[in-house]
């Protein structure tokens, strides 16, 4: 699972796993005890892991064949459950590990292991299981639909991780049945989202005013 809501039983043992062809699998897990792996992000440098350890939210990078790990600043109990790169480094979404509707703060962190919180709006995205770059815009997920409250947006968008601005993706048309989406990617100069409507796989993209769309 992308986002394990409770950490594994004390048997097992959280593992990373790396492919050139997604055939073949190495196993890359780093050294020391994790609690919980969620979440992959390229780097400009090689790659890093979200999750958690026994003090709380960590992430662990990749780079010229070597793991380093760099814990939250101060113990929290938290998780990364979410993680991307953009120009400014690295950008990971946390909440409680223990709790899949709790507050999701932003954090920019650096490879000399400063944790710098980014939240300063009102607004942040909720649920935290992804965070996708297009351009250099960070996108996430949202906890409060319009199927929850009437203006609610489906997901947020933010130039930097703060001052986070919903988007209704399902704006002029029935929030039935409910909507989630899931990532978003920019294809040919437009951008889409992927994820459901109610139990059906769905997908939008973005159309500009004035323009029809076409198949």
């Amino acid at each position: 699972a992308l986002e394990p809501l409770t950490a594994p039983i004390p048997e097992a043992t959280p593992r990373v796993w790396s492919t050139d062809d997604g055939i073949t699998w190495t196993d890359v897990t780093p050294d020391g005890a994790a609690l919980w792996f969620a979440d992959v992000a390229a780097t400009p440098f090689g790659f890093a892991v979200g999750g958690a350890d026994e003090r709380g939210a960590s992430i662990w990078t990749f780079a010229q064949g070597a793991w380093t790990h760099l814990p939250a600043s101060e113990p929290d109990n938290d998780a990364v459950t979410a993680l991307a790169w953009n120009s400014e480094g690295l950008v990971a979404l946390t909440r409680s590990a223990s709790d899949p509707e709790a507050l999701v703060f932003v954090w920019s962190v650096s490879e000399d292991e400063m944790w710098l919180p980014l939240q300063s709006g009102t607004e942040r995205p909720g649920m935290s299981g992804w965070v996708s770059v297009v351009g250099d815009d960070l996108f996430a997920a949202s906890a409060f639909t319009r199927t929850v409250i009437s203006n609610g947006p489906e997901l947020f968008v933010s130039q930097r991780g703060t001052e986070w601005i919903g988007i209704e993706v399902t704006a002029g048309v029935t929030p039935w049945p409910p909507p989630r989406i899931m990532s978003v990617l920019e294809f040919q100069g437009v951008l889409h989202a992927f994820g459901s409507r109610g139990p059906s796989p769905a997908a939008w993209r973005l159309i500009e005013d004035g323009v029809t769309p076409t198949e």
